[in-house]
């Protein structure tokens, strides 16, 4: 938009006024946006062409606590390393999903975090952990979906 004679500021706030006048939502823009993508289960890409690396809604149970057992992790190669140099949360989808997720208190996850880096949690107890966090959300959410299914027409 050009108004000549304004400045930037102004052209901003000016734009903002007709885009609400016209029933627009008027929201500011962004100087610039950042984006930091989850990977799947598996370390790669999160694709439905890829069954492994998702969990879906309608999933049993048991298949989600399978894939999220199966998981790649943060981890080192062995148990002693694990031991002695900790695991690598950055690197784990798992830790990830926490992250996005499933652990909304963030000191919670500081300890989830620190648990990893020294070593004091191992990976198995992390799958665990984070399987039932997901079963649990799953579970509440196919509740809140079967309360309103009778809302949905095909």
């Amino acid at each position: 938009m050009d108004i000549p004679g304004s400045a930037c500021s102004d052209v901003s706030a000016i734009a903002r006024e007709i885009e609400l006048s016209h029933g627009g939502f008027g929201f500011f823009t962004p100087s610039s946006t950042y984006h930091r993508f989850i990977p799947g289960l598996q370390g790669g890409k999160m694709s439905s062409s890829i069954p492994e690396s998702t969990i879906t809604f309608q999933e049993p149970d048991e298949a989600v606590r399978k894939k999220i057992m199966a998981a790649f992790t943060g981890g080192r190669p062995t148990l002693a390393e694990q031991k002695e140099l900790g695991g690598e949360p950055d690197k784990c989808p798992l830790f990830l999903l926490n992250l996005f997720h499933m652990v909304e208190d963030d000191s919670e996850l500081d300890e989830i975090r620190n648990r990893c880096l020294s070593g004091e949690m191992m990976c198995g107890q992390c799958k665990k952990e984070t399987a039932e966090r997901v079963l649990e959300f799953l579970r509440d959410f196919r509740g809140k979906m079967d309360a309103v299914e009778h809302l949905v027409s095909l």
